[in-house]
This record gives structure tokens, C-alpha cells and sequence, in this order.
């Protein structure tokens, strides 16, 4: 069983925030329509999906000598699927200078989310609730067909997207990762998970449809999420904010550590 972690000094709390992914890295090692590359140096999982969140570079501690290697290895076998390829720099990343070598081989940077993590004993809880608001756990088929249509409607993903994800999800071993459904008046509307790696209760896939933002529904799917953590003994939580979630996460307890970037390398068109 892994060690919950009850540090959280900076140094601590920064390793934790780009630890904790590698969660993700377990599940693809799971799932059938992947193949996860764990090699010396480099994490990297391939499916045949063409959509970047299943093609995705998960840690790169590299020699610069290896790194021309790598790259050309990885954007080869993209380049025969046909997908796009998702590669995270974080800041433990080596070289130093990677992100200059991936724009050299054409991936494009796609963002840089700031890295947050809270000491869950420290959580700002007093969010008013929201009426005609219930928050469950996914237990049954049936919960996770509408946990995917309100994380579908909510990230406003394709179907060829939504479809594997929600295959990718359930083969997350026992205990490790817990998705939540928010449904109002019956309907669903929004979602968050928690995946527990690496000593730590990492919050994602929070998501509320268009129709039912801004109501306060997001800050109680998380909050419902972060609780059981905790009741759970979890001490810290982690996450990778996008824009539209900074406010809430911040108002929450969340504190940013560091920003981390994100590439994108699309295959070329076959002749």
C-alpha cells in the first residue's frame, strides 16, 4: 500500500503535483487499446485513438545524447498511427532545453496550466449549497453512462472521444481512481474524479455542462470529492488547472507551485 503523504513543504508538494500523473501512466499499462512504454528515462503511452489525450509523454529524464533519439522514435510510431502526440514538460523534466528540441520537431506549444496542490486539513468549505443538487459517487453502468455524458457535454468532446475514455476509465484498478456525478433536478451536470497515486488524491475531469455553470454546482463536485478524500486519511490534493477553474480552485485553498507546459505534435498528412 502506498504511503500517504504528509509533507507539504514546497518541495514536497512540487514533486507531488507531476508525480501523481504517472497514476494515468498505471491505467494505459491496463487498458488494452494502449501500449505504455515505461523505458529508462521515458514514460510514453500510444493508442490508435486520434485525439492527443491518449498519445501522451508522461516523463522525460533524459541525456541530452538520447534525447534526438527518443523524439524521432516516438513521433515515428505517431506519425504510423496517424495521431497526435501530447508531450508534458514539467519542470523535473531533463534536459533542460527539452522544449526547444520538441519545437525543432514540430510539436506546437498548447498551453502551460499552473501545477496547485492544497493541504486538505486546510480546505475553505463554506460554499452555500445549491437546491435540487445531489452529488454521487459512480458505482453502476448506468452512473457512469451519465457521469460520461455530462464530462462529454462539459469538455464539448466528440462521441470517438467520450467512447474510449469511458473504456479507459473503468479499467482503473480497484480504489484508485473514484469518479463523482452531479446531477440537478435528475439531470447530469457536472463531474470530477480523483485518482489516489503516489501518496495523494490528485482532483480531474471536473467539468459542468454549458447550460448549468455558474450556479456554484463545480465548487460542490469538487468539494464532494475533496471530502472523501480526506475522510480517507488523504492529507493532499493536486491538480492541473485550466483558466476557467482558477478562480474556483484558488477560492477553495488551492496554491500554485508552478506552471508546466504542454506540446502538441499533429501528424503529417500522408501522401
Amino acid at each position: 500500500m502506498t504511503q500517504i503523504l504528509k509533507d507539504t513543504s514546497v518541495s514536497a508538494l512540487t514533486k507531488a503535483i507531476w508525480e501523481n500523473i504517472l497514476g494515468f501512466a498505471l491505467i494505459m499499462q491496463r487498458w488494452p487499446r494502449a501500449e505504455l512504454h515505461d523505458e529508462n528515462g521515458i514514460t510514453w503511452a500510444i493508442t490508435d485513438i486520434p485525439f492527443p489525450l491518449f498519445n501522451v509523454v508522461f516523463r522525460t529524464q533524459l541525456d541530452a545524447a538520447r534525447l534526438k533519439t527518443v523524439i524521432e522514435k516516438i513521433t515515428g510510431e505517431a506519425q504510423k498511427r496517424q495521431v497526435p502526440i501530447l508531450w508534458e514538460v514539467w519542470p523535473s523534466a531533463k534536459p533542460r532545453d527539452l522544449a526547444e528540441h520538441l519545437e525543432k520537431h514540430g510539436f506546437v506549444a498548447s498551453g502551460k496550466p499552473p501545477g496547485m496542490a492544497l493541504d486538505l486539513n486546510q480546505l475553505h468549505e463554506d460554499a452555500p449549497p445549491v437546491p435540487g443538487l445531489t452529488i454521487q459517487r459512480v458505482e453502476t453502468s448506468e452512473d457512469m453512462q451519465a457521469f460520461m455524458q455530462a464530462w462529454g457535454a462539459g469538455y464539448e468532446t466528440p462521441e470517438f472521444v467520450t467512447e474510449p475514455m469511458k473504456d479507459f476509465f473503468q479499467h482503473a484498478p480497484e480504489n484508485k481512481l473514484f469518479s463523482y456525478l452531479a446531477r440537478k433536478d435528475g439531470q447530469p451536470v457536472a463531474t470530477s474524479q480523483v485518482l489516489f497515486h503516489a501518496g495523494i488524491a490528485g482532483l480531474y475531469s471536473v467539468a459542468t455542462v454549458p447550460e448549468a455553470r455558474r450556479q456554484g454546482i463545480g465548487t460542490q463536485i469538487v468539494l464532494a470529492a475533496l471530502r472523501e478524500a480526506r475522510s480517507l486519511g488523504y492529507r493532499v490534493s493536486i491538480l492541473h488547472s485550466s483558466k476557467m477553474g482558477l478562480n474556483l480552485y484558488r477560492t477553495l485553498g488551492f496554491r500554485e507551485y508552478f506552471k508546466f507546459a504542454r506540446y502538441v505534435r499533429t501528424p503529417e498528412e500522408v501522401k
